[in-house]
């Protein structure tokens, strides 16, 4: 059985470079009742959205690799804030992204449940094990 009210109404920003895995992410988010914050295609939206807006997020989903950079910045920030986020990603973190090795990871593919568990596991609804 789906805890997805869980999710209800929850506000997750998604930073996600790949069109097809961006409206994917966004369906599932949508389908789990989930709000979604953008999506975003790389950290420079992203900051610049957080500069001007005062809307809280509860989670973000953030795709480890971008292009030709990683979510780092866009990490960084979710840090300060306090903002839980969840990694994603089809390859191994690079080194960069150490600090953050506790976060939920992803693996590319992936479904709308495991989707679900990453979200409730960085909010803290599940343990790790």
């Amino acid at each position: 059985m789906s805890s997805s009210a869980t999710i209800k109404g929850l506000r997750v920003l998604l930073l996600e470079d790949d069109p097809i895995l961006r409206k994917s992410l966004a369906d599932m988010l949508d389908e789990l009742g989930g709000r979604v914050i953008g999506p975003f295609s790389g950290n420079q939206e992203v900051l610049c959205h957080l500069a001007i807006c005062t809307e809280t997020v509860d989670v973000g989903i953030l795709d480890v690799l971008l292009g030709q950079e990683t979510c780092r910045s866009t990490a960084s920030e979710f840090d300060q804030r306090s903002w839980p986020f969840i990694l994603i990603s089809g390859m191994p973190a690079p080194e960069e992204l150490n600090e953050w090795a506790d976060r939920p990871h992803l693996n590319k593919p992936f479904g709308i449940l495991g989707l679900e568990k990453a979200l409730q596991r960085a909010l803290g609804m599940l343990s790790d094990s």
